[in-house]
């Protein structure tokens, strides 16, 4: 996963991902994945990238 900020910015870019702040310790991943709007929250920006990731990957099993 990405360390930094570019780099994670880069991947939420071309992942059609939005990474905000919510609050000082939230932060959402928000962005559409075959037909379906995905957001999660989490601590760091890296960490809501990882898990908008996995939301995608278990859309993606159509379930």
């Amino acid at each position: 996963m990405p360390r930094n900020y570019e780099e994670w910015r880069t991947l939420a870019s071309a992942l059609g991902v939005t990474v905000y702040q919510r609050s000082k310790t939230v932060w959402i991943a928000a962005g559409p994945y075959r037909g379906r709007d995905i957001e999660v929250k989490g601590r760091s920006p890296t960490i809501a990238l990882a898990l908008w990731k996995e939301a995608a990957r278990y859309t993606g099993l159509g379930r």
